[in-house]
Order: C-alpha cells, then sequence, then structure tokens
C-alpha cells in the first residue's frame, strides 16, 4: 500500500467527526487518556503508536471543544509540533505540545482537546473495492494554571457537594454535585443507595470548576434520600472511587 497524494484533510476530518472513536478501535494509540499542561512548562509530549502492520499517516491538532466550527476558525493557544507525521509499523513518534502565553484564565482549569486522525493509506489495486474510513481519537487538554499548584485534583474531587433535586419525572432520581473548586472534575459512574436498593449511572460527565450538573439516574425503588458513591478519573486516567456520603435534600 502507498499514501494518496490527494488532500485528505477535509474528508478524513468529516468522517473522524461522525467516527470519533476510541482508541481501542484505532491502529495509532495515544499513550494517555489526558494531557496536563501546567502554565510554566515549555512543553508537554505526547506519545503516540502505530499498532497496524502498515504505516499509518497522522494528523493532530487542538480544539476548543466547539465540534461544528472549523479547524482554522479557531483562535487556539498552543502549537502542536508535528501536525502531520507518518508514523511507520509497530513504532512510535512523539508528539510536542507548546502553549503560546495567550491569555487564559489564571484562578481556573481551562479544557481544550487533542484530535488524532489515523488516515488510511490508498489501496495499490485500484480493481478492488473497498472502504477506507479515518479514525478519530480525542482526549481532553486541561491547561492548568501555577496558581493551582498547591491545590489537589484529588481533594476536589472528594469535596463534591450532593443533594436531591426534585423529581422531574417518574421512576427517576435527580441528583446535582456541585463543584466549588477550579478543577474540571471527570466522573465515571454516579450511585445512590437506600437501604438494599441501588440505582447507577455510568455514562459519565465532566463538572466544570466552580458550576455543577445535574444527573438524571433511573429508579423505582429510591426517592431522594440515601447514600451517594462515585468514582471520579484523576491526572493519570484511573478510575477512583470516592467516599461514600450521605445525600443531601
Amino acid at each position: 500500500m502507498k499514501f494518496s497524494n490527494k488532500p485528505y484533510f477535509i474528508a478524513a476530518l468529516l468522517l473522524g467527526t461522525l467516527l470519533a472513536s476510541s482508541s481501542s478501535l484505532a491502529s495509532i494509540i495515544i499513550i494517555g487518556t489526558r494531557v496536563i499542561y501546567p502554565e510554566s512548562s515549555s512543553e508537554v509530549t505526547v506519545r503516540l503508536e502505530n499498532k497496524n502492520p502498515e504505516p499509518s499517516l497522522v494528523q493532530s491538532w487542538i480544539d476548543d471543544g466547539r465540534t461544528n466550527m472549523q479547524i482554522d476558525k479557531m483562535d487556539v493557544p498552543f502549537v502542536i509540533l508535528p501536525p502531520v507525521i507518518r508514523i511507520e509499523p509497530n513504532q512510535g513518534q512523539t508528539l510536542r505540545i507548546s502553549y503560546t502565553g495567550n491569555s487564559l484564565p489564571k484562578d481556573r482549569e481551562t479544557v481544550y482537546w487533542l484530535n488524532v486522525l489515523d488516515i488510511p493509506p490508498k489501496v495499490d489495486n485500484a480493481n478492488v473495492n473497498t472502504l477506507q474510513m479515518a479514525i478519530r481519537t480525542r482526549i481532553k487538554l486541561f491547561f492548568r494554571p501555577d496558581s493551582l499548584t498547591k491545590l489537589s485534583l484529588i481533594d476536589a474531587s472528594e469535596g463534591l457537594t450532593w443533594r436531591a433535586l426534585p423529581s422531574q419525572e417518574k421512576g427517576y432520581v435527580y441528583l446535582e454535585a456541585k463543584n466549588n473548586s477550579p478543577f474540571h472534575i471527570s466522573l465515571a459512574s454516579v450511585a445512590i443507595y437506600n437501604n438494599e436498593n441501588k440505582a447507577e449511572d455510568d455514562e459519565g460527565k465532566m463538572i466544570s470548576p466552580f458550576s455543577s450538573e445535574v444527573f438524571k439516574i433511573k429508579s423505582k425503588a429510591i426517592k431522594s434520600t440515601g447514600k451517594v458513591k462515585y468514582k471520579y478519573i484523576n491526572d493519570y486516567g484511573t478510575v477512583v472511587t470516592a467516599k461514600e456520603r450521605d445525600l443531601s435534600v
């Protein structure tokens, strides 16, 4: 196989947007599930590995979360090098991400997204009908100001406050989680217990700094009292179970 010299970017980007994939489906693997960028760092690196028996052409970029906006229209304060790279079979390459110094909030984290698009090689045999798909992997990039150095994401995640909201739909419990910290807190699951009954929401949500999120949990047996147990994701991508706590009303 060989790589086509046609301009893949627009078509592949559109397909990649529709097929935003976990790294388990792609031949190009990002080492890590998130990127933390400390304000004082000159750059951070991200390792890519090609698990495919064929070479891969990879395009990388950073967006601000607006997936319906053209990449070249976004004002993103990061430079990623190299933006396009060929990775040989069973080999790896490193991306370098640099902060340009543009003004960002100093009292809280700001979240961006790192995109890695695996562009398929062109099939040599033109007589063979094939379906080529560009697979995009997308992970969070957190810009962390120096003012947060002495604070802890773990303490912030363990410090979420929870309360029950009036049920808006029969058979569901509504819980509000409030984040009083300057960190983005990513929850993997939320569960409510009442006696022998348990109801859980495992879709996961990210709670922005100094804000709240509402979880709609399907349950017929549990009303609005009980205990809450949730799981959050730390800087290393590890899922951690928080301490169980009483639910306030």
